[in-house]
């Protein structure tokens, strides 16, 4: 049996990253993949012809900046390198009209002014009030203890503003987009919470809107030169040189549990001994199967049965024979485009895929990775990679009542429908399009199986399952009720995203459990050295 300190279990960026802090810190570290090969949702692939590289998941990166876990080290020596189309993110709408996201507050309100005068100076208001409360907002949520970014964010808005944010935190996009006269503005504001798997007057998404947002127009929406690979070669690198043992095509069969302690893992046949830590990167689900729920107490598995899933995703890949041909020049500019014409059409959108049908006008998350990153084509060509939400078993057609569907027989209908939404901006699209390669819930599970039902999240973002409720209390902190067993995917705080924060985090608990013990010790002898001393001192002076 190979004898390790940890085994980590997933080898996308998250359990990447918890490899790397479980290396820095002395251990030996092995890592086991079920795949041929690393990165999960993180990977390019041409899937479309030869040449073009297209992101399988995570494609934009405007969380990456603020991350601890990932940036927060220089992986540029490992061939990273992230780029940036010129505008950050746009919005098109009916007329040839579009909004765009400036890299700064005075380009995103003369934007907003040029379709209608007067709410760019509430965007100026919103920026003046958030702005800059975002970064260290979204860096609290990937510490352990976040005292001092929570203080930053307490000392910038103060009482009266502190209260209007917390509203925010757990109201609807209405909080932020009842800010603007203009539905144009209304729906600018809200494509970003279309992110999430969300409908837009679920509590949490006004604070969803805000955070993608004013992260993009302070950091961009950048890609990644070569590709989203080039972040998990990168890790891969790191891991390796801080000596990582990576071992691809072991499916882990077990995680082995002795009274009460993860002490092992079995992969392909192998059986791999954890001196001190078992990670799993993977989806708490999955965990509990492996470890075996008779590893858990009943309210640990009773909190974990009523975690939901996020809706499904439907993905295509775009191979085009030059750029999209948008209308409005802003999105021909940009790195992200969100299309829905209104509030109230991604509204109902994501009504009918939380409902359990496919939606009629699917309200779409574009990315042009080649604007910023030309080695994603060959010269003159361009990609276009895009998803909308869907159930992740449709039960009937908004846009078709009454029509049998399945995922087998409706792929091809609803790549029509996407394809004509873009359309609609873009007149002539599809006269550009050079191949495609549509990924629907079910072939996204089948390419990667922590996206179970095609859900890219590992669990709904609603507000009851965050924090505390990621997963559930007994899951709190990235342990388990499993002593030496911890979660180190996106079930965990701080969620989804390519930032390696929940496997970071789990690294930093696992090293701080094994360390408390010595810690403490330490700490007592030093309290008995110290009133030895005391006592040995009150004994001198009374002679």
């Amino acid at each position: 049996m190979a004898d390790y300190d940890a085994i980590v279990c997933g080898g996308g960026s998250n359990g990447l990253a918890a490899a790397i802090r479980l290396a820095e810190a002395g251990w030996s570290v092995c890592l086991l993949e079920a795949n041929d090969d690393l990165g999960g949702a993180a990977r390019t692939l041409e899937s479309t012809l030869p040449g073009f590289k297209h992101d399988f998941g995570a494609a934009f990166f405007p969380l990456v900046a603020p991350s601890p876990s990932i940036v927060g080290r220089d992986l540029a020596p490992y061939g990273l390198r992230f780029v940036h189309a010129p505008v950050p993110s746009a919005h098109p709408f009916p007329g040839n009209q579009a909004i765009a996201l400036g890299r700064s507050a005075v380009e995103t309100a003369a934007s907003i002014d040029k379709v209608h005068l007067g709410d760019g100076a509430a965007w100026f208001a919103l920026d003046e009030a958030y702005g800059e409360i975002m970064k260290p907002f979204l860096r609290a949520t990937m510490q352990r203890w976040p005292f001092e970014e929570l203080a930053k964010v307490a000392g910038r808005l103060r009482l009266a503003g502190g209260l209007q944010f917390a509203r925010m935190v757990v109201s609807g996009v209405s909080a932020v987009a009842d800010r603007f006269e203009s539905e144009q503005a209304k729906a600018f504001i809200t494509g970003p919470a279309m992110h999430a798997d969300l409908q837009p007057e679920e509590p949490g998404t006004g604070v969803y809107a805000l955070l993608l947002s004013m992260l993009g127009q302070r950091f961009g929406m950048p890609v990644v030169e070569g590709g989203t690979g080039m972040i998990t070669a990168a890790l891969e690198a790191k891991a390796r040189g801080d000596g990582v043992e990576i071992l691809t095509g072991r499916r882990v069969d077990r995680i082995v549990v002795e009274r009460g302690r993860a002490v092992a893992v079995e992969a392909g046949g192998e059986a791999f001994s954890a001196r001190r830590a078992v990670l799993g990167a993977l989806e708490v689900h999955d965990l509990v199967r492996l470890a075996g729920a008779e590893s858990f107490p009943p309210r640990a598995l009773a909190e974990i049965r009523h975690y939901r899933r996020g809706l499904g995703t439907f993905k295509v890949d775009w191979a085009l024979d030059g750029q999209v041909p948008w209308a409005a020049e802003e999105c021909r500019r940009a790195g992200v485009v969100h299309v829905g014409d209104s509030l109230t059409d991604m509204s109902r959108s994501a009504w009918e895929a939380a409902h359990g049908l496919l939606p009629a006008k699917p309200t779409l998350i574009l990315g042009q990775q080649s604007l910023a990153d030309p080695s994603r084509a060959p010269a003159g060509k361009h990609t276009l990679w895009g998803y909308a939400h869907v159930p992740a078993v449709p039960t009937g057609d908004a846009g078709r009542p009454g029509d049998e569907v399945s995922w087998d027989r409706s792929s091809e209908a609803f790549l029509e429908r996407m394809e004509a939404g873009i359309e609609a901006h873009a007149p002539g699209f599809r006269d550009r399009v050079l191949a495609r390669r549509a990924w629907s819930p079910v072939d996204l599970e089948a390419a990667d199986a922590s996206l179970a039902g095609g859900d890219i999240s590992a669990g709904s973002f609603a507000v009851d399952q965050q924090l505390l409720f990621r997963p559930g209390p007994s899951w709190w902190r990235w342990g388990t009720p499993v002593k030496g067993l911890y979660l180190a995917g996106a079930s965990v705080p701080p969620g989804a995203g390519v930032h390696g924060a929940c496997g970071d985090l789990a690294a930093r608990q696992a090293l701080a459990d094994h360390d408390r013990p010595r810690l403490l010790a330490m700490t007592a002898a030093g309290a008995g050295a110290a009133a030895a001393a005391v006592f040995a001192g009150r004994r001198a002076a009374r002679r």
